[in-house]
Protein backbone atom coordinates (compact mmCIF):
# COMPACT_ATOMS: atom_id res chain seq x y z
CA UNK A 1 0.00 0.00 0.00
CA UNK A 2 2.77 2.40 0.97
CA UNK A 3 4.75 1.39 -2.11
CA UNK A 4 1.70 2.14 -4.35
CA UNK A 5 1.26 5.60 -2.79
CA UNK A 6 4.91 6.43 -3.43
CA UNK A 7 4.57 5.37 -7.06
CA UNK A 8 1.47 7.58 -7.53
CA UNK A 9 3.23 10.57 -5.91
CA UNK A 10 6.25 10.19 -8.19
CA UNK A 11 3.99 9.94 -11.24
CA UNK A 12 2.06 13.08 -10.26
CA UNK A 13 5.32 14.99 -9.74
CA UNK A 14 6.61 13.98 -13.18
CA UNK A 15 3.30 14.95 -14.84
CA UNK A 16 3.31 18.37 -13.16
CA UNK A 17 6.88 18.99 -14.28
CA UNK A 18 5.96 18.03 -17.83
CA UNK A 19 2.95 20.38 -17.91
CA UNK A 20 4.77 23.39 -16.34
CA UNK A 21 6.47 24.57 -19.58
CA UNK A 22 3.17 24.33 -21.45
CA UNK A 23 1.41 26.40 -18.80
CA UNK A 24 4.23 28.98 -18.90
CA UNK A 25 4.01 29.18 -22.68
CA UNK A 26 0.25 29.68 -22.54
CA UNK A 27 0.67 32.43 -19.95
CA UNK A 28 3.24 34.19 -22.12
CA UNK A 29 1.04 33.94 -25.22
CA UNK A 30 -2.15 35.17 -23.47
CA UNK A 31 -3.09 38.65 -24.73
CA UNK A 32 -2.72 41.56 -22.33
CA UNK A 33 -5.96 43.16 -21.10
CA UNK A 34 -7.24 45.70 -23.66
CA UNK A 35 -6.44 49.27 -22.67
CA UNK A 36 -9.12 51.99 -22.88
CA UNK A 37 -9.20 53.66 -26.29
CA UNK A 38 -9.47 57.43 -26.53
CA UNK A 39 -10.55 59.38 -29.56
CA UNK A 40 -7.74 61.83 -30.36
CA UNK A 41 -9.47 65.11 -31.26
CA UNK A 42 -8.07 67.29 -34.02
CA UNK A 43 -8.20 71.03 -33.39
CA UNK A 44 -7.13 72.04 -36.88
CA UNK A 45 -8.41 71.14 -40.35
CA UNK A 46 -6.51 69.11 -42.90
CA UNK A 47 -4.85 71.14 -45.64
CA UNK A 48 -7.37 72.45 -48.16
CA UNK A 49 -10.41 71.63 -45.98
CA UNK A 50 -13.14 74.28 -45.63
CA UNK A 51 -15.75 74.43 -42.87
CA UNK A 52 -18.69 76.82 -42.50
CA UNK A 53 -19.63 77.06 -38.82
CA UNK A 54 -20.10 79.52 -35.97
CA UNK A 55 -23.08 80.64 -33.90
CA UNK A 56 -25.18 80.76 -37.06
CA UNK A 57 -28.28 82.26 -35.38
CA UNK A 58 -28.31 83.82 -31.94
CA UNK A 59 -31.02 85.55 -29.95
CA UNK A 60 -31.16 87.57 -26.76
CA UNK A 61 -33.64 86.05 -24.31
CA UNK A 62 -32.94 88.40 -21.40
CA UNK A 63 -35.77 89.72 -19.29
CA UNK A 64 -37.59 92.60 -21.06
CA UNK A 65 -35.36 92.14 -24.16
CA UNK A 66 -36.55 88.92 -25.74
CA UNK A 67 -35.50 88.77 -29.43
CA UNK A 68 -33.67 92.09 -29.11
CA UNK A 69 -31.36 91.44 -30.84
CA UNK A 70 -31.47 88.51 -33.26
CA UNK A 71 -28.31 88.13 -35.35
CA UNK A 72 -26.41 85.79 -37.66
CA UNK A 73 -22.76 85.16 -36.81
CA UNK A 74 -21.30 82.64 -39.28
CA UNK A 75 -17.64 81.68 -39.54
CA UNK A 76 -15.57 80.38 -42.45
CA UNK A 77 -12.54 78.18 -41.65
CA UNK A 78 -9.78 77.04 -44.01
CA UNK A 79 -6.99 74.51 -43.47
CA UNK A 80 -3.87 76.35 -44.68
CA UNK A 81 -1.74 73.34 -43.68
CA UNK A 82 -2.44 70.19 -41.66
CA UNK A 83 -1.45 72.07 -38.50
CA UNK A 84 -2.59 75.64 -39.31
CA UNK A 85 -6.21 76.75 -39.70
CA UNK A 86 -7.37 80.32 -40.33
CA UNK A 87 -10.89 81.66 -40.04
CA UNK A 88 -13.05 84.68 -40.78
CA UNK A 89 -15.38 84.94 -37.79
CA UNK A 90 -18.15 87.06 -36.27
CA UNK A 91 -18.36 85.41 -32.83
CA UNK A 92 -14.90 86.19 -31.40
CA UNK A 93 -13.28 82.82 -32.04
CA UNK A 94 -16.01 80.33 -31.18
CA UNK A 95 -15.11 76.79 -32.34
CA UNK A 96 -17.01 73.52 -32.67
CA UNK A 97 -15.63 72.46 -29.27
CA UNK A 98 -16.35 75.81 -27.57
CA UNK A 99 -19.82 77.03 -28.61
CA UNK A 100 -21.57 79.96 -26.98
CA UNK A 101 -23.95 82.71 -28.11
CA UNK A 102 -22.09 86.03 -28.06
CA UNK A 103 -23.69 89.41 -27.30
CA UNK A 104 -21.65 92.61 -27.25
CA UNK A 105 -22.04 95.11 -24.43
CA UNK A 106 -22.84 98.68 -25.48
CA UNK A 107 -23.93 101.88 -23.78
CA UNK A 108 -26.63 104.14 -25.23
CA UNK A 109 -26.91 107.77 -24.06
CA UNK A 110 -30.26 109.51 -24.40
CA UNK A 111 -30.83 113.00 -22.92
CA UNK A 112 -27.76 112.60 -20.74
CA UNK A 113 -28.87 109.21 -19.39
CA UNK A 114 -26.61 106.23 -20.14
CA UNK A 115 -28.12 102.75 -20.50
CA UNK A 116 -26.22 99.50 -21.04
CA UNK A 117 -27.67 97.07 -23.57
CA UNK A 118 -26.78 93.88 -25.41
CA UNK A 119 -25.95 94.16 -29.12
CA UNK A 120 -25.90 91.47 -31.77
CA UNK A 121 -22.83 90.22 -33.60
CA UNK A 122 -22.29 89.67 -37.32
CA UNK A 123 -25.40 90.42 -39.34
CA UNK A 124 -27.92 92.01 -36.97
CA UNK A 125 -31.54 91.64 -38.07
CA UNK A 126 -33.73 93.49 -35.57
CA UNK A 127 -32.89 97.18 -36.19
CA UNK A 128 -31.40 99.99 -34.16
CA UNK A 129 -34.25 99.99 -31.62
CA UNK A 130 -33.69 96.32 -30.81
CA UNK A 131 -29.99 95.85 -30.13
CA UNK A 132 -28.45 96.52 -33.56
CA UNK A 133 -26.15 99.58 -33.66
CA UNK A 134 -25.73 98.73 -37.36
CA UNK A 135 -26.76 95.97 -39.73
CA UNK A 136 -23.12 94.78 -39.87
CA UNK A 137 -20.76 95.99 -37.16
CA UNK A 138 -18.02 93.46 -36.27
CA UNK A 139 -15.64 90.92 -37.83
CA UNK A 140 -12.54 88.99 -36.82
CA UNK A 141 -9.64 86.88 -38.07
CA UNK A 142 -9.00 83.73 -36.06
CA UNK A 143 -6.00 81.35 -36.10
CA UNK A 144 -5.51 77.82 -34.76
CA UNK A 145 -2.03 76.29 -34.79
CA UNK A 146 -1.70 72.72 -33.53
CA UNK A 147 0.89 72.29 -30.76
CA UNK A 148 0.03 68.81 -29.51
CA UNK A 149 -2.20 65.90 -30.57
CA UNK A 150 -3.34 62.86 -28.65
CA UNK A 151 -5.47 62.34 -25.56
CA UNK A 152 -4.59 65.95 -24.69
CA UNK A 153 -4.76 68.13 -27.80
CA UNK A 154 -3.58 71.75 -27.67
CA UNK A 155 -3.48 74.57 -30.23
CA UNK A 156 -2.49 78.20 -29.97
CA UNK A 157 -5.57 80.37 -30.57
CA UNK A 158 -4.79 84.02 -31.33
CA UNK A 159 -7.10 86.39 -33.16
CA UNK A 160 -7.63 89.96 -34.30
CA UNK A 161 -11.16 91.23 -33.68
CA UNK A 162 -12.97 94.38 -34.76
CA UNK A 163 -15.59 94.61 -32.03
CA UNK A 164 -17.22 97.73 -33.47
CA UNK A 165 -16.77 99.92 -36.54
CA UNK A 166 -17.83 103.18 -34.87
CA UNK A 167 -16.29 103.70 -32.41
CA UNK A 168 -13.54 101.56 -33.94
CA UNK A 169 -12.71 98.80 -31.45
CA UNK A 170 -9.71 96.73 -32.59
CA UNK A 171 -8.55 94.00 -30.20
CA UNK A 172 -5.69 91.54 -30.16
CA UNK A 173 -6.72 88.21 -28.67
CA UNK A 174 -4.13 85.79 -27.25
CA UNK A 175 -5.24 82.32 -26.19
CA UNK A 176 -4.90 78.55 -26.18
CA UNK A 177 -7.53 75.98 -27.18
CA UNK A 178 -7.32 72.52 -25.64
CA UNK A 179 -9.24 69.24 -25.36
CA UNK A 180 -8.57 66.51 -22.78
CA UNK A 181 -10.25 63.12 -23.21
CA UNK A 182 -11.11 61.99 -19.68
CA UNK A 183 -12.66 58.76 -20.98
CA UNK A 184 -13.73 57.54 -24.39
CA UNK A 185 -16.98 59.53 -24.02
CA UNK A 186 -16.16 62.42 -21.67
CA UNK A 187 -14.01 65.37 -22.77
CA UNK A 188 -13.00 68.66 -21.17
CA UNK A 189 -12.50 71.66 -23.47
CA UNK A 190 -10.84 74.93 -22.45
CA UNK A 191 -10.17 78.15 -24.33
CA UNK A 192 -8.58 80.80 -22.04
CA UNK A 193 -7.81 84.10 -23.73
CA UNK A 194 -6.53 87.58 -22.99
CA UNK A 195 -8.00 90.52 -24.91
CA UNK A 196 -5.86 93.61 -25.48
CA UNK A 197 -7.57 96.80 -26.65
CA UNK A 198 -5.55 98.44 -29.44
CA UNK A 199 -7.81 101.38 -30.32
CA UNK A 200 -10.47 103.58 -28.68
CA UNK A 201 -9.18 102.82 -25.22
CA UNK A 202 -10.73 106.02 -23.88
CA UNK A 203 -14.09 104.65 -25.12
CA UNK A 204 -13.75 101.60 -22.87
CA UNK A 205 -11.91 99.21 -25.19
CA UNK A 206 -9.37 97.98 -22.64
CA UNK A 207 -7.91 94.68 -21.42
CA UNK A 208 -10.18 91.75 -20.54
CA UNK A 209 -9.75 88.13 -19.54
CA UNK A 210 -11.89 85.10 -20.36
CA UNK A 211 -11.47 81.67 -18.70
CA UNK A 212 -14.12 79.34 -20.16
CA UNK A 213 -14.44 75.55 -19.80
CA UNK A 214 -16.79 72.94 -21.34
CA UNK A 215 -17.54 69.36 -20.25
CA UNK A 216 -18.69 67.28 -23.25
CA UNK A 217 -20.35 63.86 -23.09
CA UNK A 218 -20.95 61.64 -26.13
CA UNK A 219 -24.39 60.06 -25.75
CA UNK A 220 -24.05 58.06 -28.97
CA UNK A 221 -22.27 58.40 -32.31
CA UNK A 222 -24.67 61.19 -33.38
CA UNK A 223 -25.54 63.13 -30.22
CA UNK A 224 -23.23 64.94 -27.77
CA UNK A 225 -24.20 67.20 -24.87
CA UNK A 226 -22.18 69.68 -22.79
CA UNK A 227 -22.18 71.95 -19.75
CA UNK A 228 -20.23 75.23 -19.88
CA UNK A 229 -19.14 77.81 -17.32
CA UNK A 230 -16.16 80.06 -16.62
CA UNK A 231 -15.12 83.54 -15.55
CA UNK A 232 -14.79 86.69 -17.65
CA UNK A 233 -14.47 90.44 -17.22
CA UNK A 234 -12.40 93.55 -17.91
CA UNK A 235 -9.30 94.22 -15.84
CA UNK A 236 -10.59 97.69 -14.98
CA UNK A 237 -13.20 97.31 -12.28
CA UNK A 238 -13.06 93.51 -12.46
CA UNK A 239 -14.66 93.08 -9.04
CA UNK A 240 -17.75 94.99 -10.16
CA UNK A 241 -18.17 93.77 -13.74
CA UNK A 242 -17.03 90.13 -13.82
CA UNK A 243 -19.47 87.53 -15.14
CA UNK A 244 -19.91 83.81 -14.49
CA UNK A 245 -21.94 82.21 -17.30
CA UNK A 246 -23.81 78.92 -17.10
CA UNK A 247 -24.71 77.23 -20.37
CA UNK A 248 -25.88 73.88 -21.64
CA UNK A 249 -26.41 72.54 -25.11
CA UNK A 250 -25.55 69.83 -27.55
CA UNK A 251 -24.74 68.81 -31.10
CA UNK A 252 -26.45 66.40 -33.49
CA UNK A 253 -24.66 64.93 -36.51
CA UNK A 254 -27.31 64.98 -39.23
CA UNK A 255 -25.05 63.38 -41.81
CA UNK A 256 -21.31 62.84 -42.31
CA UNK A 257 -20.51 66.48 -43.17
CA UNK A 258 -23.44 68.29 -41.53
CA UNK A 259 -23.85 68.94 -37.79
CA UNK A 260 -26.44 71.09 -35.99
CA UNK A 261 -26.32 72.42 -32.44
CA UNK A 262 -28.39 74.22 -29.82
CA UNK A 263 -27.02 76.40 -27.00
CA UNK A 264 -28.88 78.02 -24.09
CA UNK A 265 -26.98 80.33 -21.75
CA UNK A 266 -27.46 82.30 -18.58
CA UNK A 267 -24.91 85.06 -19.14
CA UNK A 268 -24.35 86.23 -15.52
CA UNK A 269 -25.49 83.75 -12.88
CA UNK A 270 -23.40 85.63 -10.30
CA UNK A 271 -25.94 88.49 -10.55
CA UNK A 272 -29.24 86.88 -11.54
CA UNK A 273 -30.86 84.60 -14.09
CA UNK A 274 -32.30 87.53 -16.07
CA UNK A 275 -29.49 87.54 -18.66
CA UNK A 276 -30.19 84.76 -21.17
CA UNK A 277 -29.22 83.91 -24.75
CA UNK A 278 -30.05 81.24 -27.30
CA UNK A 279 -27.83 79.99 -30.11
CA UNK A 280 -28.53 77.74 -33.09
CA UNK A 281 -25.48 76.29 -34.84
CA UNK A 282 -24.90 74.66 -38.20
CA UNK A 283 -21.48 73.27 -39.24
CA UNK A 284 -20.93 72.08 -42.78
CA UNK A 285 -17.71 70.60 -44.17
CA UNK A 286 -16.90 71.27 -47.81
Amino acid sequence: MIRSSKILLVAATIAAAALAPARTALAEEAPAPEQPRYFAPLLTLYKGKIVIAGETLQMNLSADNVAAPISLAPSLWYGATDTLTVGLTHDFGTTAWTPRPVLRGFTRTVMGMSTAYAAGTGICLTGTDNGCPRFYDNVGVDVLHSLRVGRLAVASHPGLDVGSFDPFFLDLRIGVLGIFMVTGKLAIAFDPRLQLGLTSRDEGNTEAIDLPVWAWYEINNKISAYLHSGLQGTFKGFGDNYAIPLQLGGSYKIKYKLTAGLDFAFTRVNDSLDGRALGLRVMYEL
